[in-house]
């Protein structure tokens, strides 16, 4: 298109009469390649069509700074009204200043730069109006009437003209400054070149005034300005869609699937802000790094929502999600509230777990404080018992024996409570062993099958332990007739333990429900066969 204008330029600088007209030839390209812009502009205002209401608009202001000089060509237009419409081409500056600061912050600053960018264009129009007299442009033809501006005697039409191209490129600057608050980069590439056109016009028409290509010259910077502006909300409006079409492919997904999704669709990933918290979350509730600082996406929802999209096109600011369908949000905001339930969830079972290990812990200094302390003092009592039965009277040995079996006694039971809930064989010897141990040291018909494939951390092994000795005592208590069965089996990162008995305990077992609940494992009861079988499943990792 600004080949077509070119082309023609050169034609009529090189043409032997300058009086000539423009060849027929020359009329068809140029006829072409306005309507070729013009397509351009009915398909981007089409396409932006589906956007907020001032983006059609700004584009309107743009198109119409480049078509006004054309209407006062026309005859039935009367001469103010044409002095008037030769000299709108500067509000293309506005125009594009408008398509800038659309989905931008509207903070201070934005309002204070584009009523800037406003007051000049509108000074740039409004010095031709005042100024400017048709018949005196050496390039004037359709529109040579001598119309007396009202600043005729203060200002020659030429001088008008360089006062109405400073504004001009004082605004496009201005203008410019706004392209700092866009973040996609093909958008502020496409508006700075249309700013330069537009810019780059009034340039041509001070410095080009009485040369006889320079009508062709401006009319393609300002085509090529009208172009750029068309083609950038077009560029915008595809990749809004395309956007909204991968949030309604993540929609779909989060609808159709019971689990956490897996992000086959547009989406790269979406994230959640934690309320009254500093972090955020994934769909599955695990912990997530702040996507504000190492990701590129937008926040919806007031800033609680946070899209990744990969096909991430112009768009600018929330108005790509701001006409989200009240069903798609009510999907996200239903998966934000899923997120922070798994959260939520997992941070209680992280505190029942931490409570658990530090329950571990303090038995477990009990322990080393009872067989450091106490029992050492027994130990020591019981020598001096039987050192003392050696020397004592006849009369007293009864006295005495009986004090050094009372001794024994509470040893025994001392050591007793020390190794009954953390055997000592369980960390010096594995888990098979130490539940041998265990089914060894019951007077109860058990059958154990253990298949471990490897060892596992203590707090795992300590939860199964515990489980088979709760459940034996249970069953101890309850008098079971038949033979228990315990089989403990290794697979896909979990314990298997299932228990079989004539009764069910699970009543009796409640302690070690919580244990195996607070690694979030799972027990259930059910029937087979006339027994009753226990399953308690616990997640070991790989």
């Amino acid at each position: 298109m600004v080949g077509v204008f070119a082309v023609s330029a050169a034609l009529r600088y090189l043409r032997p009469s300058p009086i000539l007209g423009p060849s027929p030839v020359e009329e068809s390209w140029l006829a072409l390649a306005l309507v070729a812009v013009a397509v351009l502009v009915v398909v981007a205002g089409w396409s932006a069509s589906m956007e907020p209401a001032p983006v059609t608009l700004g584009l309107a202001i743009v198109t119409f700074g480049w078509l006004a000089p054309a209407w006062a060509t026309l005859p039935a237009i009367p001469v103010r009204v044409q002095a008037v419409l030769l000299a709108l081409t500067p509000v293309m500056i506005a125009g594009l200043n408008w398509l800038l600061i659309l989905g931008t912050n509207d903070d201070r600053g934005t309002r204070r730069g584009a009523r800037a960018v406003w007051i000049l264009t509108a000074c740039a129009v409004a010095i031709p109006v005042l100024g400017y007299n048709p018949f005196e442009d050496p390039a004037c033809v359709a529109t040579c009437t001598d119309i007396r501006p009202a600043l005729a005697q203060t200002l020659t039409t030429r001088q008008s003209i360089m006062l109405s191209t400073a504004f001009v490129l004082a605004a496009a600057i201005g203008a410019g400054l706004q392209l700092r608050r866009r973040h996609p980069a093909r958008l502020a590439g496409m508006y700075a070149a249309a700013l330069v056109a537009a810019a780059s016009a009034s340039v041509v028409r001070l410095a080009a005034w009485s040369s006889d290509w320079r009508t062709d010259v401006e009319a393609a910077f300002t085509a090529l300005a009208v172009s750029l502006g068309a083609g950038a909300v077009l560029a915008a409006a595809l990749a809004t869609r395309r956007t909204r079409r991968d949030v309604e492919e993540l929609v779909a997904e989060l609808s159709a699937s019971e689990h956490v999704p897996t992000m086959k669709a547009g989406a790269h990933s979406v994230l959640f802000s934690v309320p009254d918290e500093d972090r955020w979350i994934d769909l599955s509730g695990a912990e997530a790094s702040n996507p504000t600082a190492v990701r590129s996406g937008q926040a919806i929802d007031g800033g609680a929502i946070w899209l990744s999209l990969p096909r991430r096109g112009p768009t600018n600011g929330s108005a790509t999600f701001a006409e989200l369908n009240p069903a798609t949000r009510l999907v996200l905001r239903n998966a934000h509230l899923t997120a922070l339930g798994r959260a939520r969830l997992a941070e209680v079972h992280a505190s029942r777990l931490r409570i658990l290990l530090a329950s571990d812990l303090e038995r477990k200094r009990i322990e080393r404080d009872l067989h450091d302390g106490a029992q050492q003092r027994l130990v020591s009592a019981s020598i001096h018992l039987r050192l003392a039965l050696g020397h004592a009277d006849p009369a007293a040995e009864d006295s005495v024996s009986q004090a050094d079996r009372c001794v024994q006694a509470g040893l025994d039971q001392l050591r007793s409570l020390t190794h009954g809930v953390y055997p000592s064989a369980l960390t010096d010897e594995g888990l098979a062993a130490a539940l041998e141990d265990l089914v060894a040291s019951i007077n109860m018909p058990t059958s154990l099958d253990i298949q471990l494939g490897r060892e596992h951390e203590i707090n795992t092994s300590l939860t199964v332990y515990a489980l088979v000795a709760d459940y034996l005592t249970a069953a101890a208590r309850s008098s079971v007739k038949d033979t228990v069965t315990v089989r403990i089996d290794d697979r896909e990162g979990r314990l298997t333990v299932t228990f079989g008995s004539g009764l069910d305990l699970t009543g009796q077992l409640t302690d070690s429900a919580d244990r195996v609940a607070a690694h979030g494992g799972t027990m259930a009861t059910r029937h087979q066969q006339g027994q009753v079988v226990l399953t308690a499943v616990i997640p070991c990792g790989s």
